[in-house]
């Protein structure tokens, strides 16, 4: 299910400068490579993702080896991009975007499925976008323009508090990634708007300390003091769908 939606958002993408050209409505005013400065609130909406994770608890002599899937429920999101044109197509990009998902669950190779509190996400972000604008030609009625961007990112999770008292398991906790997108964009009130749709992927980097919280509780009964955990995870591919309306400034 969540790879036809993937897939229906990408192909409305693509659909868009087909199916406005046809459009009679006069060329827009160029305004050169684009605003100067613009902002675009949005919302969104994050698919669920499966994190793999490997728990290794040693205690002792004793060593418990654990392959473990990681289901992170879907989300909706908010948030802003601002661009500010730098040189030719090229232009600075940041952004902030707050997401909260749902329950989260995990189920362990060795048998049986848990659930867990859900958490909420702060991303902040910077980097630099690339404007792909259309060829113009006589037949041209509007002008249409996509982007594609590339950008570092932070993230702050905030686990909704358990019920569970003395575990730091519902700390907040850091990761970092890289986030890839493209946008597509379709300007009216003479250029100062547009709709903007696009899809972005945010390649999660997990912090390994911050997992093994997890692992470390769930072995906690009977442990000695000087048991350890390690946790190994992929990287994830966290999909962002958006939509928003954007506001330049020349």
């Amino acid at each position: 299910m969540q790879r036809r939606v993937l897939v229906a958002a990408i192909a409305l993408i693509c659909a868009v400068p087909s199916a406005t050209n046809a459009q009679l409505m006069p060329l827009q005013d160029d305004p050169s490579w684009g605003p100067r400065l613009r902002l675009t609130p949005f919302i969104g909406y994050m698919p669920s993702v499966t994190r793999h994770e490997r728990w290794v608890h040693t205690d002792g002599t004793e060593i418990t080896d654990l392959r473990v899937d990681y289901n992170l429920n879907s989300a909706t999101a908010v948030g802003v991009n601002g661009e500010v044109v730098m040189r030719g197509p090229w232009s600075a990009l940041a952004s902030v975007m707050y997401a909260s998902r749902g329950d989260s669950d995990f189920a362990l190779s060795s048998g049986g499925e848990f659930e867990i509190n859900g958490s909420r996400f702060l991303f902040v972000r910077a980097g630099a976008s690339l404007a792909l604008r259309e060829r113009e030609t006589e037949l041209t009625m509007r002008r249409l323009s996509a982007s594609v961007l590339v950008a570092p990112f932070y993230m702050r999770e905030m686990p909704r508090s358990g019920g569970v008292g003395g575990l730091d398991v519902f700390n907040p906790s850091n990761h970092f990634g890289v986030s890839l997108g493209i946008t597509g964009e379709l300007p009216f009130a003479r250029d100062r708007m547009s709709l903007q749709v696009g899809i972005e992927d945010y390649a999660t980097w997990w912090s390994s300390g911050a997992l093994r919280r997890l692992p470390d509780s769930f072995f906690s009964a009977g442990a000695s003091a000087t048991a350890s955990t390690r946790v190994d995870s992929d990287v994830s591919n966290v999909w962002l769908l958006r939509a928003g309306l954007s506001y330049r400034w020349q």
